[in-house]
């Protein structure tokens, strides 16, 4: 029998008996702001944290349109933060993050998740805008500075993430668990952006004060790269997403792997 406060609370919101979530090794929550920050990391270990719905949505947010050739409804009709996020976390499997931290040390692997998730999209976002000043000719992706074989790899990771045709590829189911089992942010198909920056319960777990604006500037460092001349138009394969998005412990394949397939 589940006894805590937090828990009951969680079933209650959920309509979840005790005799489920136990079955499911899960608790589930139909509200949105059912629990606080700490609240959600005093769940015990033997449970993952409940799957609230997405959060983060803000009227105020600038609407983005997609960035790519939209006539035949190909894409996405938006540019959205989750799908920025998610091709941030695929592309930087160095930081080995935690892939288990919503069911094992909830109080220590959460946020050093978060952390490490945070300095790297603080670092890309400070250097970004250096594509700028790349000497190496155009196309001549191996030869790009930093900056720009980042834009590169982001760009056609969120252009494959944001193809109609991709939603329902083997590949795209595991999209969430990348993003979800590591950060606690629900992440999902969808013409609104939610941005993880404005999601209360995750800044009471960690809070970084310069995430809305680093996301916004990596954005924008995207939608220049887009019109810069030197963008790749190669296609990424499912395969190739499959070892991407699928990386038990994220650390399989990356941004470095991404420019040597594109090279070819």
């Amino acid at each position: 029998m589940i006894k805590t406060k937090i828990i009951k609370k969680a079933l209650l919101a959920g309509a979840i008996t005790a005799s489920m979530a136990l079955s499911m090794n899960t608790i589930a929550a139909s509200e949105a702001h059912a629990m606080s920050g700490s609240e959600y990391l005093s769940i015990e270990d033997v449970y993952s944290v409940p799957i609230f719905k997405r959060q983060g949505y803000s009227k105020e947010d600038k609407i983005i349109d997609n960035l790519y050739d939209n006539s035949d409804y190909n894409h996405n009709r938006r540019q959205t933060m989750q799908v920025l996020l998610a091709s941030i976390m695929a592309l930087n499997s160095d930081l080995d993050l935690n892939f288990q931290a919503n069911y094992k040390e909830k109080k220590k692997n959460l946020p050093e998740n978060l952390k490490k998730l945070y300095d790297r999209i603080d670092e890309l976002a400070n250097s970004c805008n250096s594509f700028k000043d790349d000497p190496a000719r155009s196309g001549d992706i191996g030869s790009y500075n930093q900056a720009g074989q980042m834009l590169t790899a982001l760009d056609r990771v969120n252009e494959k993430m944001n193809r109609i045709e991709s939603v329902g590829k083997r590949w795209w189911g595991d999209i969430n668990e990348l993003v979800w089992q590591r950060t606690s942010f629900h992440f999902g198909p969808d013409a609104k952006s939610y941005n993880i920056c404005r999601v209360k319960r995750i800044s009471e777990i960690y809070e970084d004060k310069r995430l809305c604006n680093n996301l916004d500037k990596i954005t924008n460092c995207l939608i220049e790269f887009r019109s810069s001349g030197r963008v790749s138009d190669k296609t990424l394969t499912d395969a190739q997403m499959q070892l991407l998005i699928y990386n038990p412990r994220a650390r399989d394949h990356g941004q470095e792997d991404l420019i040597r397939w594109i090279e070819k």
